[in-house]
């Protein structure tokens, strides 16, 4: 099962196998917590800019940027094997406003593996259990 990635457009990356195909919005590849320390206050970022990308030999980087943050950032896509390797490197986070607004928290490609409701399909709990959950089957209600 090779991988391979492609970029599409500005906003998006292809990644394929022989059997499927899953596209990455890149705008929502990156989810931050930041803390904004006048106000003593934590809130979430995401809806970042494609900046530029850069091409290597195993794979593809991104820097994204939020200016209303302040923060600018870089993703890499990596291929190795049949593993995709998804990676921000810390020494490649720029926070301009540092002395106001902190990172605490990176969530990389948080819609990842998720789908809407009503989708046909199955998810496999955690390991050691093993179990397939139908999409399709009513949720509980609270009592």
């Amino acid at each position: 099962m090779a991988l391979q990635l492609r970029k599409l457009d500005g906003n998006r990356l292809l990644v394929e196998t022989e059997s499927q195909q899953h596209e990455i919005n890149l705008i929502a590849a990156v989810r931050l917590e930041l803390r904004n320390r006048p106000e003593q206050r934590s809130f979430a970022v995401d809806g970042f800019e494609v900046v530029n990308s850069f091409e290597a030999y195993d794979g593809i980087a991104f820097q994204l940027a939020n200016w209303d943050v302040g923060v600018v950032l870089k993703i890499e896509f990596r291929v190795s094997k049949d593993r995709l390797i998804v990676t921000v490197p810390t020494s490649e986070l720029v926070e301009q406003w540092g002395c106001r607004y902190k990172v605490l928290k990176c969530d990389l490609l948080p819609g990842l593996l998720t789908a809407k409701s009503g989708v046909d399909g199955y998810f496999l709990t955690p390991p050691y259990s093993g179990t397939l959950v139908d999409f399709s089957q009513k949720r509980p209600g609270i009592n």
